[in-house]
């Protein structure tokens, strides 16, 4: 089972008023496995993740119990890139994206900024 993190939704977030932001996100799931997914409100996803909405068929079966690791960029088309390459990856090589988000930055050239998880998600 893989080690469970905490979050923070305002700690180091990036935010500006000119720019939208695509988060690139991987849950844990109760099923021991990872859903990948991108979105531009990364606590409204998270939240209609938990809640089992109509738009998240996934994991609706299967429970999110926490974000495993997440990262952010401005341009929509490098996140849906990021998200397919995520998506197609084995277990380990996803493992390894948790363990070392950094990675990202060495396969897609563009503003991915890798974020840790550090506070309780229980709070969303």
């Amino acid at each position: 089972m893989a080690n469970k993190r905490k979050f923070s939704w305002n700690q180091g977030l990036i935010k500006s008023k000119d720019k939208i932001f695509y988060w690139i996100y991987i849950l844990y799931c109760d099923n021991d496995t990872y859903y990948t997914g991108y979105t531009t409100d990364l606590r409204r996803r998270y939240r209609e993740h938990l809640l089992g909405s109509r738009k998240c068929k996934y994991t609706r079966s299967f429970k999110p119990l926490h974000i495993a690791q997440y990262w952010q960029t401005t341009e929509k088309t490098n996140a849906m890139k990021i998200e397919k390459y995520i998506k197609q990856l084995p277990r380990e090589k996803k493992l390894e994206l948790i363990s070392q988000p950094s990675i990202l930055r060495q396969i897609f050239p563009c503003d991915v900024v890798s974020k840790r998880i550090d506070d309780d998600l229980t709070k969303c």
